[in-house]
C-alpha cells in the first residue's frame, strides 16, 4: 500500500466511524493529531503557521505544495494511524508496516 492508498483508506474508515458517531473524531482531536505528527517528526519548518495547521484537515498535510519527501510522508501516515487509534474512537485496521 502506498501513501495515497493509505490516505484514501483512512478517509473511508473515518467517514464510516463518523456516520456511526459524529464525535468519533472531534476537531480538537484532529488538531492534537496534527500537532503530534508535526512535533514527533520535526516538521515545524514545513508547518510554520500554527493557525494554518489548525485550520486544515490532516489529509491536507500531504499536499504537494509542502514538498515533503515521500519517506517522511510514509512516517506521517504511520503516525496518523497510531494517533487515530489512540486519541480517537476511529479504529484504523491498517498495518503500518504494509505502507511503503
Amino acid at each position: 500500500m502506498n501513501v495515497d492508498e493509505a490516505i484514501k483508506k483512512i478517509g473511508e474508515i473515518t467517514e464510516k466511524a463518523l456516520a456511526k458517531d459524529e464525535n468519533a473524531l472531534t476537531w480538537d482531536t484532529e488538531i492534537g493529531i496534527k500537532e503530534s505528527i508535526v512535533n514527533n517528526l520535526n516538521l515545524n519548518k514545513i508547518f510554520k503557521d500554527k493557525a494554518e495547521l489548525e485550520n486544515m484537515y490532516i489529509y491536507e498535510m500531504f499536499a504537494d505544495k509542502w514538498k515533503i519527501p515521500y519517506k517522511t510522508k510514509v512516517e506521517m501516515v504511520k503516525r496518523w494511524i497510531k494517533y487515530l487509534n489512540v486519541m480517537s474512537d476511529v479504529k484504523v485496521n491498517i498495518d503500518p508496516d504494509k505502507i511503503k
